[in-house]
């Protein structure tokens, strides 16, 4: 265990959520679960190792959060547990169809969670939508960081089939606030623990996005990859998590594109750091089995 430069009340614990010791979640208010493989195509990297960190591990750390008596359990789950469903916008209540290992994933961690929940142990699931912004390991897998970069670097965006389908987007920053007020939001504000994260005014079809990444860099152009087809549509409704957790996004879409943007120019980012390509990151570990730092919660 060490204690991070500048924050003397934040200790790192380097370890694996799939064989930890139980007793660092002794006197543990809060645990936030952020762990596991994070996009589909990594989790399709090796199967068994997917299920072994994305489920049983997530499994193993909820029931030693409960069994230690931690208070608050907010869980990372994604809106992909939807899958591909173009005509409805989804409420918590809608079928899920997960259509990829890692949205089964999420999706069997979820109902286990559901399952062990009590008075006591009363989780937040949190379905995120497709996060964008500039982060410390940036993500150029993410569909509007990735088409801000390819418009920076080489003036084309990309688009696999029409651009037709939907996806719902959130800035990373305020997907942090959404953690905050999840575990700021007493039990009773939290009913049937699951919420969509995200916000109305965000659900975009890729077209779209495509559209406004080009607003801000007018030189490049778009190329349609029509044999290249997305299997993944949804939108979603945010209403739950406005009306009992008073979330609303704050940063745009067209905010979240100048960030990145301007991040390239000063240098702060960069397109040819390996670590922003999770799963061809993934493939240049000596040993993947060995568990990525995506292995591992926070602990507070």
């Amino acid at each position: 265990m060490s204690v991070a430069a500048g924050h003397q009340k934040l200790s790192i614990i380097d370890a694996d959520i799939r064989t930890f010791d139980s007793l660092y979640l002794k006197g543990v208010h809060t645990v936030i679960d952020l762990s596991g493989l994070s996009n589909d195509s990594s989790a399709e990297l090796n199967e068994e190792i997917t299920k072994s960190i994305n489920c049983t591990g997530g499994k193993r750390l909820a029931c030693l959060a409960k069994e230690a008596g931690v208070t608050r359990y907010i869980y990372a789950s994604s809106g992909s547990v939807y899958g591909s469903q173009y005509n409805n916008v989804l409420s918590e209540e809608s079928d899920c169809n997960p259509v990829t290992l890692y949205s089964r994933c999420k999706l069997e961690v979820e109902n286990y969670l559901i399952k062990i929940a009590s008075h006591h142990f009363q989780p937040i699931i949190f379905r995120i939508s497709t996060v964008f912004g500039v982060a410390t390991r940036m993500r150029f897998d993410l569909v509007v960081n990735l088409m801000s970069l390819l418009a920076w670097k080489d003036g084309v965006i990309r688009i696999n089939g029409s651009g037709d389908q939907w996806r719902p987007i959130i800035h990373v920053n305020d997907v942090v606030r959404a953690f905050v007020l999840g575990i700021q939001c007493h039990h009773s504000s939290a009913p049937n623990q699951i919420f969509n994260l995200g916000c109305s005014s965000m659900n975009y079809q890729i077209k779209d996005i495509a559209d406004m990444v080009l607003r801000c860099f007018p030189r490049a152009g778009i190329e349609r990859l029509l044999d290249a087809q997305d299997g993944m549509s949804y939108q979603l409704s945010f209403s739950k998590i406005a009306k009992f957790l008073g979330f609303e996004a704050v940063l745009s879409l067209s905010e979240g594109i100048h960030e990145v943007q301007d991040a390239l120019a000063r240098g702060y980012i960069s397109g040819v750091d390996p670590t922003s390509y999770t799963s061809q990151w993934y493939r240049t570990l000596p040993n993947f089995s060995a568990a990525p730092s995506e292995c591992k919660s926070i602990i507070t």
